[in-house]
């Protein structure tokens, strides 16, 4: 060991050797000096001995040159990169407690053993990280940092959680999980990863692993290692398959891998207790198998963006599932076993090729949303009424001919957007009961002047905050009842354009009118709609 003053010597001797003692003429300002020099083995021996011998910590760390200082970085290959920087005052009262207590503990030392264990002039660099022996968890987000940070694999076991979200590291060296073996939480979402190492399974305390939007082609067969795995989010890469022995992972509750390009899933998944799978916005052409035997413990499960055209198992095994999203696939038909999903909330299949809807769709007593847009149905089945949960009904862009007779029984509703279909009536049970209903859209269908009436109750339904009638053929607005167009008065909106009018307009905007006036400018105010932004739009943006 050194004595203190031979120690203070040698860091000395190594600077002066290495020119790292700075001309006070250099620094100005408290600009950087950008010299930048590598140690020799001989006075890389000397810190490290020093820093196992003397130091708290074995990171980075400082000596001062007053006015200035000297940072000593290590490197990846044992070395250490000296720079010459000016301090800050919150630098100094940063570290000088610190200083303080190593100088009183330092002086003990010398004096009782003749030998030093802590010196005076080190101040150890933190980074934005605290201290080893207490750190549990590193976030580095939004850094640019291009490497998996040195830093972090050098803190070792302590650490639980790492957060290295909205980066752009593009590789992780083989050994950077070697002594991370007590990590629990890894967040590497919105990177440029394109290989995980597969290393990657000594995280055998791993609990959570993000690394969605990135690069990845494959994930490493030593994942299945992670048995204490609950959540694996790979969205948005670029995955092809679902790795062999996902079976082992049997404590996988969520795992998400949309947005990827798999085909097809193996049937060893099905050995994983998933509460929620994400699989949407892939290349699958088919259900696969595996998910029959998911239902037992499946919560939410999502297959929009797929290429599905039948649902080939049945689905009295999801008795637990409480939201399907089945959104943009080419499914024909839904199968009538569909009512044994009764734990259902939310079910979406919008954007398919559905003419109708099985009857059994009024078992699923605690939905709360039914989205069928975009679909060809024709009539949707009378015990849609049976639905008393019922809070959102979406049927816009169909050719349905008329709404459910018994609408009125869904007294939940807070949303009901039919727009583009067929309708030429309202239901002859009336809408009035459905008092908590904020939006109704009816626009561009068949409603004639004589099939709004007042007995249709329009003039309860006092909480709608949008309301729309425009594109029917009902000819003159006024013509409709007052208590209808109170509401639009109460919404500051102008009365429907029925859709004579607006072709009567369309074909007048071609020239100029008789008194010469032009004919393209905006219509009257009487003719607009200001609320028509809102009216959704059957396109695949919906």
């Amino acid at each position: 060991r050194y004595s203190f003053a031979e120690l203070r010597r040698q860091v000395y001797l190594a600077q002066k050797r290495l020119n790292l003692l700075p001309e006070r003429n250099k620094i100005v300002d408290g600009q950087e000096d950008e010299q930048e020099k590598i140690l020799s083995q001989e006075e890389r021996s000397i810190i490290q001995k020093w820093l196992r011998d003397a130091a708290p910590y074995a990171e980075d760390f400082r000596l001062d040159a007053p006015p200035d200082f000297t940072v000593w970085k290590r490197q990846p290959d044992g070395s250490f990169v000296a720079q010459v920087t000016a301090p800050t005052e919150a630098e100094d009262a940063k570290y000088a407690k610190y200083d303080f207590t190593v100088q009183k503990e330092a002086k003990k030392q010398e004096e009782k053993k003749g030998f030093l264990r802590s010196i005076p002039c080190l101040r150890p660099i933190l980074l934005g990280m605290e201290k080893k022996a207490t750190k549990t968890k590193v976030e580095m987000t939004r850094m640019r940092l291009e490497d998996f940070p040195d830093e972090i694999i050098e803190m070792g076991v302590g650490l639980r959680e790492v957060v290295l979200s909205s980066n752009v590291i593009n590789f992780i060296p083989p050994d950077a999980f070697e002594n991370l073996s007590r990590l629990t939480s890894l967040d590497l979402n919105d990177n440029m990863l394109q290989d995980m190492p597969e290393q990657i399974g000594l995280l055998t305390d791993l609990t959570s692993l993000q690394v969605r939007r990135n690069r990845l082609p494959e994930l490493p067969l030593t994942i299945r290692k992670l048995i204490r795995l609950e959540t694996l989010d790979v969205n948005d890469n670029l995955l092809q398959e679902v790795p062999q022995g996902f079976g082992l992972l049997v404590e996988l509750k969520h795992l998400n891998m949309g947005n990827n390009v798999v085909e097809h899933i193996s049937d060893n998944l099905k050995m994983c207790p998933l509460h929620s799978f994400d699989i949407s916005n892939n290349k699958m052409k088919e259900m696969p198998e595996a998910l029959e035997e998911l239902g037992k413990t499946l919560r939410d499960l999502s297959l929009h963006e797929n290429r599905i055209s039948y649902i080939p198992w049945a689905l009295k095994a999801f008795q637990y599932t409480k939201s399907f999203s089945m959104r943009k696939n080419q499914l024909m038909f839904l199968p009538e076993d569909l009512g044994f999903l009764t734990p259902l909330t939310v079910l979406d299949a919008t954007f398919n090729n559905l003419r109708k809807l099985p009857a059994s769709v009024g078992k699923l007593l605690n939905l709360t949303e039914l989205q069928v847009n975009n679909n060809g149905l024709e009539k949707l089945p009378e015990s849609v009424v049976k639905l008393i949960q019922l809070q959102k009904l979406n049927v816009h862009s169909n050719r349905l001919s008329s709404l459910p007779a018994q609408i009125s029984l869904l007294t939940h509703l807070t949303e009901v957007t039919a727009q583009c279909n067929k309708i030429s009536a309202l239901p002859s049970r009336g809408m009035g009961t459905l008092v908590r209903l904020r939006t109704l859209l009816l626009n561009s269908n068949m409603l004639a002047l004589g099939s709004v009436t007042e007995e249709h109750g329009l003039a309860r339904l006092t909480r709608l905050e949008v309301f729309d009638m425009d594109d029917n053929p009902m000819g003159d607005p006024e013509m409709l009842p007052e208590s209808v167009k109170r509401i639009f008065k109460r919404l500051d909106r102008s009365l429907p354009v029925s859709s004579q009018a607006r072709l009567n307009t369309d074909d007048n905007e071609e020239g100029e009118g008789e008194d010469g006036s032009n004919l393209n400018s905006p219509a009257p105010s009487s003719l607009r709609s200001p609320t028509r932004g809102l009216q959704p739009v059957p396109t695949e943006a919906e």
